[in-house]
């Protein structure tokens, strides 16, 4: 019973972390969310992001967190739903809803959207090493080797800055296999 406390946050009317009026419930019930995500109890996170978006409709990191946990039960339209409208109420800022709408465009074989987002969280943020690497096997998969060469140099290039020793070990077993 690890999460006991949590679940009393959930309650319908339960006020978590001691809002009275409801003024913050949604970013409370927000992390309460992320909690359950954290432990794996997506039930719970996604009734939890549930009561968020019910107190406040334009919170983007609600909507973000839910798709999140729908992309992790395979639960794809869902997922892009809610990453779509969280891409709405940012005006396509939420680097992270863009790179795991991308993950979903992949995996349904539908590449150019895939490459479409990837290329719009590099302008947006041109040190995001995971958006090189992910491009760099879409462009392989889609059998454009240079384009798969040059995104993976990138990727390698900004985990070596970053000095994130995963990111490389990453690009060493791609280059290994291709």
């Amino acid at each position: 019973q690890r999460t006991g406390v949590l679940n009393v946050a959930i309650r319908e009317d339960a006020a978590p972390f001691g809002y009275k009026d409801g003024s913050g419930n949604f970013q409370a019930y927000n992390m309460v969310g992320m909690s359950f995500g954290g432990l794996e109890e997506y039930a719970a996170a996604l009734a939890a992001f549930e009561r968020a978006i019910a107190l406040n409709q334009e919170f983007a990191n609600a909507y973000y967190n839910r798709g999140y946990v729908y992309k992790q039960l395979g639960q794809f339209d869902f997922a892009l739903a809610d990453f779509d409208r969280t891409l709405t109420l940012t005006k396509g800022k939420h680097i992270s809803a863009l790179v795991n709408r991308s993950v979903i465009y992949a995996v349904r074989e539908d590449y150019p959207a895939a490459i479409a987002d990837l290329t719009q969280v590099i302008e947006q943020k041109p040190d995001e090493a995971i958006a090189y690497y992910n491009r760099a096997i879409v462009n392989l998969t889609m059998g454009d080797r240079p384009a798969y060469q040059q995104d993976l140099a990138a990727a390698e290039e900004l985990y070596r800055q970053a000095g994130d020793k995963s990111g490389l070990a990453q690009i060493i077993r791609v280059k290994a296999l291709h």
